[in-house]
């Protein structure tokens, strides 16, 4: 009598959540430095680079988070309710984590392994944005991200002047194509 050797039902449920938590870190990358009180700014231009490639990431993960969460949905912990929300929500959640994973993820790493003192410019979106919870006396800045398009704390006397099209240099460590900013001045 042969005996089959009988897999756990949750199994490959289990696999695919494993995959989707290294993708969640990968894309919530960017977000940790922000936590702690960083802020890094990718460069503008490295940003105008890769939007192609960052647009493609981002299509990938909309399509691939969706995919795997319907073959393992039955699996999941959890109402039906909260299914539902989370299969309607992954379409948005894989496109940011994807694109994000490129556009954003990349640069910063590269700039904790291999950063510098160096300067970027930037172009002022506007000089006097209104503050947020997590971002006090900000400045917004052009051809930026969502999320990574504004510096904080800037003092007042700094922002003076400062209009819509005003070029700033922000200087941190980091790379030629984003930066971890600690201080910044006017463009010469």
């Amino acid at each position: 009598m042969d005996e089959l050797e009988e897999k756990p039902i949750g199994q490959p449920a289990k696999q695919a959540w494993r995959l989707v938590k290294i993708a969640f870190l990968i894309g919530a990358v960017p977000a940790l430095p922000q936590v702690f009180g960083f802020q890094f700014t990718p460069s503008a231009e490295w940003t105008r680079t890769a939007f192609v490639p960052g647009l493609a990431g981002g299509l990938l993960g909309g399509i691939l988070l969706p995919c795997l969460l319907s073959r393992h949905i039955d699996n999941m912990p959890g109402n039906d309710l909260k299914k539902l929300c989370a299969a309607l929500a992954s379409p948005l959640g894989g496109f940011f984590l994807g694109k994000s994973s490129i556009v954003i993820a990349g640069p910063m790493i590269l700039a904790v392994i291999a950063g510098h003192q160096t300067d970027l410019t930037y172009v002022v979106d506007d000089a006097h944005p209104p503050s947020s919870r997590g971002c006090r006396s900000p400045l917004s800045l052009q051809e930026l991200p969502f999320f990574f398009d504004k510096l904080c704390g800037v003092k007042n006397e700094f922002k003076l002047g400062l209009a819509r099209g005003s070029k700033i240099v922000v200087t941190g460590r980091g790379t030629s194509f984003g930066i971890f900013a600690y201080g910044m001045r006017r463009f010469d």
